[in-house]
């Protein structure tokens, strides 16, 4: 997505890479910026949701999507994190016409209370806008674009799946991508506008014909591109028109005499074809240095931390009853006890087949100590699905237990 070409450049620099958990930990929850030890996440949905849509196109269905889904919100859950997804449009589908997908991702959304917000065409830039502002942190996308539209820290998403004959692991990184960066590489604001104009973007994919990513960095840095950002911003109409036209034929110049020195060579073919073209794309250009049209989102309650509904998050966990129990109920548990500690000599005597599971017990087996600080389950092979919500908030109660079907079945 957007300016592909830039992510491998910014490899350059170095990467910093780490898991999510620990990079909003450190930053959210550590540094307690905003005094709630929340990370305030912004994160492209319309990114994820066209991964799954490749899924789509290859045979899976759309409950298994949203299951893929379901996951990454539980791992959510379980980080300092305040989460606000940002949709610009429908997802690219096999069947535009059918949005079950999206249906059941709001209300998907609800039952977590992640906030959301819909900006036809513009996910991008309010991204970028709320990073400028510091209303999120960091904006988790696959869509470099998001430096071209002015934010500061962009966070990419990386799986890796290791297989034996026994088991898989499936490993979750991240790597952090600050707008520092670019001052590394010697590109301005400018700079980077005109090398991914230049390479081809989500708003103009052909960019100039012929001109690769090291031609581009090389015009990037020779300060083109920033008077051609400055005419964007102050220029409208004719006078932009005019501009372009002055501006294309000192592009032409630096390609035919590399007069600034920071290309590797003279491209004298590629000077006479850029007087050819009608480049740049004045729609392209203008989506890059427009402000955002919506102005209504700007308003958001990102300090503070909405209810989880557990009611709805139940009719979405028939998948994994169990993952249910492994993920979420350690959270609803330490919120519980919070205000109404647990005591197990008031748990009814009728109680059949208690868990006691000990969320400090990292191996993931449970155990049937008496401890009063360790989580209590209580499992039921006749009890209706439907009441694990009812019970998850009135803990300790029953709380069925379905099938032990596990997460990395669904894990992508």
């Amino acid at each position: 997505m957007g300016v592909p070409a830039i992510w491998s450049l910014l490899r350059r620099v170095g990467l910093h890479s780490q898991s999510l958990l620990q990079h909003t930990t450190e930053e959210g929850f550590d540094k307690n910026l905003h005094g709630n030890r929340v990370y305030n996440l912004g994160i492209d949905m319309t990114s994820w949701l066209e991964h799954q849509a490749q899924y789509m196109q290859m045979g899976e269905q759309r409950g298994s999507i949203l299951q893929v889904l379901l996951f990454r919100f539980f791992r959510l859950v379980a980080m300092p994190v305040k989460p606000l997804f940002v949709l610009d449009g429908p997802p690219t589908m096999a069947d535009q016409s059918d949005n079950c997908l999206v249906s059941g991702l709001n209300d998907m959304m609800a039952a977590f209370g992640f906030e959301s917000i819909k900006v036809p065409r513009e996910g991008g830039k309010k991204l970028a806008q709320l990073n400028q502002l510091g209303i999120i942190d960091g904006i988790l996308s696959d869509n470099v674009d998001c430096f071209l539209l002015g934010a500061k820290v962009v966070i990419r998403e990386h799986t890796s799946i290791k297989r034996s004959n026994r088991n898989k692991t499936i490993k979750h990184s991240v790597s952090i991508y600050n707008s520092s960066s670019f001052q590394t590489l010697d590109l301005t604001e400018g700079g980077l506008l005109i090398m991914g104009l230049l390479v081809g973007n989500d708003n103009d994919k052909k960019g100039l014909p012929g001109c690769g990513v090291e031609i581009a960095y090389g015009l990037a840095k020779s300060g083109l591109g920033d008077s051609l950002l400055a005419a964007s911003k102050h220029l409208t109409g004719k006078e932009l028109k005019v501009f372009i036209k002055q501006w294309r034929q000192e592009l032409s110049n630096e390609l035919a005499t590399n007069a600034s020195g920071k290309n590797h060579a003279k491209f004298p073919k590629l000077a006479t074809a850029v007087q050819k073209v009608a480049f740049p794309s004045i729609r392209a250009l203008k989506f890059y240095t427009s402000p955002v049209v919506s102005e209504s989102s700007l308003d958001l309650k990102t300090t503070e931390t909405l209810p989880l509904d557990i009611s709805r998050i139940v009719v979405f966990c028939y998948w994994f009853p169990a993952t249910f129990i492994r993920c979420l109920l350690p959270k609803l548990v330490e919120e519980f006890e919070a205000i109404n500690p647990i005591n197990i000599d008031d748990l009814p005597s009728s109680s059949a087949n208690v868990l006691h599971h000990n969320p400090a017990n990292t191996s993931g087996e449970s155990s049937l100590s008496g401890n009063k600080n360790e989580i209590i389950i209580i499992s039921s092979d006749s009890e209706v699905e439907g009441k694990i919500g009812q019970a998850c908030m009135k803990i300790p109660e029953i709380i069925e237990i379905s099938s032990d079907e596990d997460e990395s079945q669904m894990d992508k």
